[in-house]
């Protein structure tokens, strides 16, 4: 995509899903119809049926798998994809308050975001009027469209807290400094009083202020963010669960393996074979390849 554009849809009328696990620089929203079948994003690997439509931060790994269902089935899906790029809010104008929503956004999709109900069913009719459009009117369609899905509560993050962490965009410098902190250090025995000397506050202040900001504890945040490097270990390494236990920033395996379990909901070991049964299936069907970043990144 050239500097020149504000963003570019590609429309795949029968879509064959023979494109690898990969990443780039781009945001894109994805929308899939007629189609059943895998979907990765970052460390979350997740069944996907019928209508799909969810949007994708720079650089966060992400496939759709749906090849099986064409060839049961001989439906071909409809695919519609939109990419922009990653600089586009950071425009002195885009930075006025009234984008505020559109960089939150922006901001949580380092996760991945799916949109559901009658979010998805307004979607779907934007991004098929989008394709008609050209000019000053799809910029006005396309930016409507953002703000839609910015201002809804029908809208979960895919991949775990902490896979990715968001560029805080709308956030003070405090809380970033506290975010960049964390993510530095929470391989270690990081304590409350630690991060809050960071952010020049007593810890009772911070633990409140904190939870202000990220809607969540220090200490949940924390484990989340452990849990979550801890999957992508198991996705991406062939390190023991031990191993991977003390290299996420806990200090003993019965206490990581109680916390996996309640935050992911399985084991590590489970965890680890869901994944191995998923992408194994994919391999042997020839619909999973490495793919080099060319990124330079």
């Amino acid at each position: 995509m050239t500097s020149k554009d504000v963003f570019r849809i590609f429309y795949y009328p029968e879509a064959e899903f023979r494109y690898p696990l990969h990443h780039h620089p781009e945001y894109e929203i994805n929308l899939v119809l007629g189609s059943k079948g895998t979907r990765i994003v970052g460390d979350a690997v997740e069944t996907y049926e019928e209508e799909e439509l969810v949007l994708l931060g720079p650089y966060i790994q992400h496939c759709w798998d749906g090849a099986a269902y064409v060839e049961e089935t001989g439906i071909t899906p409809e695919v519609i994809v939109v990419q922009f790029h990653k600089d586009l809010f950071t425009n002195h104008w885009l930075m006025k308050d009234a984008f505020v929503p559109i960089r939150i956004l922006l901001s949580e999709s380092s996760r991945g975001i799916e949109f559901f109900g009658e979010t998805r069913k307004k979607g779907i009719k934007m991004l098929k009027e989008l394709r008609g459009l050209s000019g000053f009117p799809a910029t006005l369609a396309f930016f409507e469209f953002l703000y839609v899905l910015a201002t809804t509560s029908e809208k979960r993050q895919v991949a775990s807290a902490g896979y990715v962490v968001p560029t805080p965009y709308f956030r003070n410098k405090r809380i970033e400094d506290v975010y960049n902190y964390i993510n530095q250090h929470f391989k270690k025995d990081l304590q409350l009083a630690e991060v809050a000397a960071v952010a020049n506050m007593s810890p009772s202040a911070f633990s409140h202020y904190f939870k202000k900001c990220s809607n969540k504890s220090f200490i949940h945040f924390l484990v989340e963010k452990r849990v979550s490097y801890a999957c992508k270990l198991l996705l991406e390494t062939e390190c023991t669960v031990r191993e991977i236990c003390f290299e996420s920033g806990f200090n003993n395996l019965s206490n990581f393996n109680r916390l996996f379990k309640k935050y992911k909901g399985v084991t590590p070991k489970a965890y680890r074979l869901s994944l191995e049964r998923d992408l194994l299936q994919i391999k042997h069907e020839g619909r999973f390849f490495a793919v080099e970043d060319k990124t330079g990144n």
